[in-house]
């Protein structure tokens, strides 16, 4: 096995004037050498075509009730462009994937937190959304909290410990404050015990793979109020989401239901 790489001393100040040519000419060399294609489609010198986004964002808001009566919304059927955005997020590290994707999961949370509001054909924002006054070190109270669950062993190494879940949630939290929700994400659970990555599980594994898996930190005095929404990239049994709602409202958290970007 190879030691880590270290990057230049911190005490090397010609380190410190290298590492920005150095970063810029790498990051030249690799668009050359990987031509940029949209995910979804495979469209060449575009981050995200416009059809793809349109396929992500424009169409109707998508809703489940789980066994356990928690509500499920997304923003897109899993297959199409959903599919190729979030595996170009999550696995290849394309993080120029993230507006579109957060924006996604943006109007599935309007759709939990705002039913009546969320505007189901907006494409270039999230409408109809209501503030909720009160702010406690950065906490809406009364407001409306995002909490995803805890990333995979397998997308965390992908992303060489980066946690895209959260990265996701953080957007989505942007968008509805952007548009005048009074939102956060904080990152609440954990897991307890290993748990192996849900692809290639059928639905009794998945089920079983995540049971008891998480637990939510206390929550503190600021977000007893808050509306809470689990938050991810994709659902198909439905079995994390269930897991996480459940850890959360076993640590006293109000759980309104659950936004994704598609469900499978």
């Amino acid at each position: 096995m190879h030691p880590p790489h270290r990057g230049p001393d911190r005490a090397d100040p010609a380190g410190r004037r290298l590492a920005s040519p150095v970063t810029g000419l790498l990051g030249g060399l690799a668009a050359v050498l990987v031509p940029l294609r949209c995910p979804g489609c495979g469209r060449d010198d575009v981050a995200v075509c416009g059809t793809c986004r349109e396929r992500v964002l424009g169409g109707p808001l998508r809703r489940r009730v789980l066994a356990d009566g928690t509500l499920v919304v997304a923003s897109s059927p899993w297959r199409g462009p959903a599919a190729g955005l979030v595996g170009a997020l999550k696995e290849r590290g394309r993080d120029d994937a993230l507006p579109v994707l957060g924006l996604a999961l943006a109007r599935a949370v309007a759709g939990v937190a705002w039913p009546a509001e969320a505007a189901d054909g907006a494409a270039d924002g999230v409408d109809g959304v209501d503030g909720v006054d009160g702010v406690d070190d950065g906490v809406p109270r009364g407001g409306v909290l995002l909490v995803p669950p805890p990333s995979s062993w397998r997308s965390r190494r992908a992303r060489a410990g980066a946690r895209p879940a959260e990265g996701l949630a953080r957007s989505a939290a942007a968008s509805l404050r952007a548009a005048g929700g009074s939102v956060t994400a904080r990152s609440l659970l954990r897991a307890v015990r290993p748990v192996r990555d849900q692809a290639g599980l059928d639905r009794r594994e998945r089920s079983a793979n995540v049971e008891g898996a998480y637990r939510a930190r206390p929550l503190p005095a600021a977000l007893a109020t808050a509306r809470v929404v689990v938050v991810d990239d994709v659902v198909t049994s439905g079995a994390t989401v269930l897991e996480a709602a459940r850890a959360l409202r076993a640590a006293g958290a109000d759980v309104l239901g659950a936004a994704v970007v598609a469900t499978a």
